[in-house]
């Protein structure tokens, strides 16, 4: 049974980005087109941009990002910006799937990477 109709990359960024926040701390932002609409969340730790995809410096990740998931777009992402209220409206988030994710991305990162829960400041929502 699933919980979602969408995938890391069409729809449910903002779930694994939390998932992943949860984990290895960080700040959740948005890669944005040229008008600054958000597109895609990911999380900014340590000077490198993660997704379910990984994490790389923030022009190799832009150049990720745009060569496999803007394909056939008029735009391209080309930046990045801490997310604000209204970004991804139509993101699909559930806390129960971010908990199992988190749970998930706990048990395959190193523990250098992860932080100690309760460190966070509550996620945006």
């Amino acid at each position: 049974m699933g919980t979602a109709d969408c995938g890391a990359f069409d729809g449910g960024c903002l779930t694994v980005a939390r998932a992943l926040q949860s984990v290895i701390g960080g700040d959740i932002v948005v890669l944005v087109r040229p008008d600054d609409t958000a597109d895609h969340a990911a999380v900014l730790k340590d000077d490198k941009l993660w997704d379910y995809d990984g994490p790389l410096k923030p022009a190799r990740f832009l150049e990720r990002f745009n060569r496999t998931e803007m394909i056939g777009v008029p735009w391209r992402a080309h930046g990045f910006r801490p997310i604000r209220e209204g970004d991804l409206p139509n993101a699909f988030v559930d806390e129960a799937l971010i908990e199992r994710l988190a749970r998930l991305f706990a048990s395959s990162l190193p523990d250098e990477l992860q932080v100690e829960v309760g460190q966070l400041a509550p996620a945006p929502r």
